[in-house]
């Protein structure tokens, strides 16, 4: 049993130490590696740590392996170093105490950790990149060996998978009930074996699928997937950085003939990216495509809807997150009487509803008339996102565009009768 700490500062970056073994860590104890490398931290039963310092900590240096028999329950962190490969057979970190797991060096050609393992994974995985901007992590999985194979808590990485055998993504055996922050992309698949649990987001920087430009990834998938019937219950971002990224391969929910299935492949109610499909098949969740779009069949009325009465709300719903920034009006409202042959700026008719905060996970806008306003009979309304609507869980929170098959404009309305 480790119960003091182990400093090992070695003459410079080559020079190593094979393994560092032991019973257990105990809180007090420590592994501290300065530069250089260790082969392996090896131990039997759990490691412990007390917050500050890491249990673990390697400023500049590389340690190759850290296996624990147990749990662990202390926090590791290389900011400028590697840790290659955490593999822990029972849990990292416990539910009422999440642990930290930090690498910011590079080795060789690969990022600062290549391997996650654990039964559940209870942690902030911060993976923020090199000078370089080498940010990745080959494969992060919950096995479910000791526990319910959750994984709870953060990860902040670049890049997730390769495009060659063994690099298989995220697979996570139970619930996801963490934010995934990919600031580029996942290259292989990120398999959630529970549900995806609502405040929760998957976030895309760039697309959602593998590299259609490198021939090595051929034949490969990079999906998102929840095995759990209506499982897709939080919110998968695809282009969070607002360039081009392209919603490319399938979200899939659910097994057997429950099974829904989104992809630019489908046809609809289910083919990306402004799928038909409502949000209460996939269990409450969405996935939206920055900057996000109306999702006109799953507002309240029908796009196209005509009604034989005027309704006393509508009820908007999007794709992804939205709020109001507070600097005007969020929507266009225009109103025609004469089937659509001109269109008259209602928008001071009505109150609209909407969440101010960038963070929010609400998808909802709600309009209603003003006092001694109403929506009238034999008209038709329309209805478009102005600048100060903006998409929240985002960078740089840009405004929300309504656009139908990428192109034209007012995709939302309907007719009263």
């Amino acid at each position: 049993m480790i119960q003091a700490p182990i400093i090992v500062d070695l003459p410079d970056p080559v020079t190593g130490i094979f393994v560092v073994e032991a019973a257990s860590i105990a809180s007090g104890g420590r592994v501290f590696l300065d530069q250089g490398t260790i082969g392996r931290v090896l131990t039997d039963g759990d490691v412990v740590g007390t917050g500050v310092p890491p249990v673990v900590e390697s400023p500049s240096g590389s340690i190759s392996r850290i296996q624990i028999g147990g749990d662990l329950l202390g926090d590791l962190s290389a900011p400028n170093g590697t840790i290659l490969r955490v593999e822990v057979t029972g849990d990292i970190g416990s539910p009422a105490s999440l642990v930290s797991i930090s690498a910011n060096g590079r080795f060789a050609f690969a990022g600062p950790i290549q391997l996650i393992s654990a039964s559940s994974i209870y942690a902030d995985i911060d993976i923020p990149g090199d000078a370089q901007g080498q940010s990745e992590l080959r494969r992060l999985e919950t096995t479910g060996a000791t526990s319910a194979g959750d994984f709870v808590g953060s990860l902040n990485v670049g890049y997730v998978g390769f495009c060659q055998p063994g690099d298989l993504g995220i697979s996570i055996l139970g619930d996801l009930d963490a934010d995934i922050d990919l600031t580029s992309i996942a290259d292989r698949d990120i398999i959630v074996g529970g549900t995806f649990l609502p405040g929760r987001f998957v976030r895309y920087g760039t697309r959602l699928g593998v590299n259609p430009d490198k021939p090595q990834c051929s034949g490969f998938t990079a999906r998102f997937i929840v095995l759990a019937p209506q499982g897709l219950q939080g919110q998968v971002i695809v282009n969070a950085s607002d360039t081009f990224g392209e919603w490319l391969d399938n979200v899939e929910i659910g097994t057997g003939a429950g099974q829904v299935i989104l992809g630019p492949s489908q046809a609809q109610p289910d083919q990306a990216p402004f799928y038909d499909r409502l949000s209460a098949d996939l269990g409450g969740g969405a996935v939206g495509v920055v900057p996000f779009n109306v999702h006109p069949r799953d507002s309240e009325p029908d796009l196209s809807a005509t009604l034989a009465t005027p309704p006393d709300e509508v009820r908007i719903r999007h794709y992804g997150p939205i709020y109001g920034d507070g600097t005007g009006q969020v929507l266009l409202i225009e109103r025609s009487g004469d089937g659509g042959q001109t269109w008259s700026d209602v928008s001071n008719q009505f109150s609209v509803a909407v969440d101010t905060s960038p963070t929010t996970f609400s998808r909802l806008l709600v309009v209603t008339p003003k006092v001694g306003q109403a929506f009238q009979a034999a008209s038709m309304y329309r209805f478009n996102a102005r600048p100060a609507l903006r998409c929240a869980n985002v960078p740089g929170n840009p405004s929300v565009v309504y656009r139908c098959d990428n192109t034209s404009n007012n995709c939302y309305e309907f007719t009263i009768q």
